[in-house]
C-alpha cells in the first residue's frame, strides 16, 4: 500500500504496518465479538490491522495542508465507527475493509473542511465534492492547472457533479484565496504608511450622539401619531390600531367579526379614519407626514 512516512514517527507506522492482515472469517468473528459482546481485545485486534489503511489515506490527503498525525487521529476515528456498525450480512457480504474505507475516508474529509481555513465552510454535499474534486476535474477535462476557470469550463464542472456554476465560482475562489490577519500590515505606493487591513473596516455602529438624536425624533413621531389617534371614534380607532399598527395585525374581516360588522363596512370605516389621520397630521408642525411614513 502507498504511504509517505517522512512527516510521521517511524516507530509508529512501523508498528502498525507489521501486524498480520485478516481473513474474512476473522473480520467477521472479531466485528461479532465486539458487537454483541463488547469483547475489547477483539476489537484491538480488528484496529491494530487496519489502522495502515488509515495512514495509507492519510498520507494521500497530506497536500491539504492538514497535520498527517491529525488526519490519523480522525481516521482511526472512522475505523472504531466502522468496527461498531460493521455487519456482513447487512452490508452485502463486504470485507471489513471495504466498509471501513468509507468511514475513515468521510472522518478524514469532515475533519480537513473543519480546518483547513480559518472560515468554516458549509458541509453540505456539493461542497464536499467540489472542495475534494475541483481541481483533478479542472486537469481531467481541460489538463489545466492555473487559478481561473472560464465561463464554459466552469459550466462543464457544473454539469459534471450536477451542481450549479454559481458553486463552482465560489468554490473556485475559496480554494484560491488565502486567509489574512487584519492585523496585516498594508503599505500605500511610497511604502511609508503602515496601516493593518483592521484600520480598513469601516464602523457600522451607530454613535451616541445618533442615537440621541434618533431617540428624539422617534418621541416626537410617537406622541404625534398618538395624538391623530386620539382624534378618533373609539370604534375608528380600534380598526387602526388592530390593523396596522399591531403586530401580528389582523385583517379587516377579523376586525368586522370583532365588532359586529361586515368586512366592507371595516375596510369603509379604515380608509375614512385614515382620511381623518391625513388631514390632522399634514397640519402638525411638529413632525412632517414623510417623516412618520418612513417610521411606520
Amino acid at each position: 500500500m502507498f504511504f509517505d512516512a517522512k512527516d510521521l514517527d517511524q516507530t509508529y507506522v512501523h508498528k502498525f504496518m507489521h501486524f498480520k492482515m485478516l481473513s474474512k472469517n476473522e473480520e467477521e468473528h472479531l466485528a461479532k465479538e465486539w458487537r454483541e459482546y463488547r469483547n475489547e481485545d477483539a476489537l484491538h485486534t480488528l484496529i491494530k490491522a487496519y489502522t495502515r489503511l488509515v495512514v495509507g489515506m492519510a498520507c494521500k490527503l497530506k497536500r491539504y495542508g492538514i497535520p498527517i498525525a491529525d488526519l490519523i487521529q480522525e481516521g482511526n476515528i472512522g475505523l472504531i465507527t466502522a468496527a461498531e456498525k460493521f455487519n456482513p450480512k447487512e452490508h452485502h457480504n463486504a470485507r471489513f475493509s471495504t466498509y471501513a474505507r468509507w468511514w475513515i475516508k468521510a472522518s478524514q474529509q469532515k475533519y480537513i473542511l473543519q480546518n483547513w481555513s480559518i472560515v468554516r465552510m458549509g458541509m453540505t454535499t456539493n461542497n464536499k465534492q467540489l472542495f475534494f474534486n475541483l481541481d483533478r476535474l479542472k486537469t481531467q477535462l481541460f489538463s489545466i492547472t492555473t487559478d481561473h476557470l472560464e465561463e464554459h469550463q466552469a459550466q462543464e464542472i457544473a454539469d459534471t457533479l450536477e451542481i450549479s456554476t454559481n458553486e463552482v465560482s465560489e468554490m473556485e475562489k475559496r480554494l484560491n484565496a488565502a486567509d489574512l490577519s487584519l492585523n496585516a500590515i498594508v503599505k500605500n505606493a511610497d511604502g511609508r504608511n503602515k496601516e493593518t487591513l483592521e484600520d480598513f473596516i469601516p464602523d457600522t455602529d451607530t454613535t451616541q450622539e445618533e442615537k440621541c438624536s434618533q431617540s428624539e425624533i422617534q418621541g416626537v413621531i410617537n406622541k404625534t401619531l398618538y395624538s391623530a389617534l386620539n382624534i378618533l371614534s373609539e370604534r375608528d380607532r380600534y380598526i387602526i390600531e388592530h390593523v396596522y399598527l399591531k403586530d401580528p395585525g389582523m385583517n379587516l374581516s377579523e376586525v368586522g367579526k370583532k365588532l359586529g360588522i361586515s368586512r366592507e363596512r371595516s375596510r369603509q370605516l379604515s380608509k375614512r379614519a385614515l382620511r381623518k389621520m391625513h388631514y390632522f397630521l399634514t397640519h402638525t408642525e411638529h413632525v412632517s407626514p414623510r417623516d412618520l411614513k418612513t417610521t411606520y
